[in-house]
């Protein structure tokens, strides 16, 4: 990517920065400067499109009364549009509710790249499947798209062997 010869790579909007600093540092190698953007990856049915959206997970565990209502007085406080906003433009990732974005003016301002996620992909965010097993399904699709990019299987004999592999662990057979 950084040295402008790659025509796209996938990754998280988590990574930006890292995207950001790789560039800046192939400038100062002296790489030509070339245009780059981040968007929505294809989609198989483009007048639906959707993205899924994750991050840090916040959760309680079932404990005596007080100290559960004590996290969820903390999971209401932390999520509250100020504080989301804080965190999110730390880390210049998105934020949790979309008001955030109303105190994440500096952030929008500081980094283009961001104001691009907000237009172009958070509208279609949508949460990760609720599945025990969402973590390694995830693996198993992001190794069917590294076998793909690397030409290694075309792209429906991945698709069709990560659906068995996701299938067998959904359906709890080995």
């Amino acid at each position: 990517f950084a040295n402008g010869e790659a025509a796209f790579t996938f990754s998280s909007t988590g990574n930006s920065q890292l995207y950001l600093d790789a560039y800046d540092g192939a400038l100062r190698r002296g790489v030509t400067p070339f245009q780059w953007r981040q968007t929505m990856i294809p989609q198989s049915d483009p007048e639906n499109p959707a993205t899924a959206l994750y991050g840090a997970s916040i959760f309680v565990l079932q404990s005596d009364p007080a100290r559960q209502e004590a996290a969820w007085r903390f999971i209401r406080w932390f999520t509250e549009a100020p504080q989301s906003a804080r965190w999110a433009g730390d880390l210049q990732s998105m934020p949790i509710r979309l008001s955030a974005l109303e105190w994440m003016t500096d952030t929008l301002e500081a980094y283009p790249f961001f104001q691009t996620q907000v237009e172009e992909i958070l509208p279609y965010g949508r949460p990760e499947p609720a599945v025990a097993a969402e973590l390694e399904i995830r693996d198993i699709l992001y190794t069917a798209i590294l076998t793909v990019t690397q030409g290694y299987l075309d792209p429906q004999t991945a698709l069709d062997e990560a659906a068995r592999e996701a299938n067998s662990i959904l359906s709890g057979q080995p």
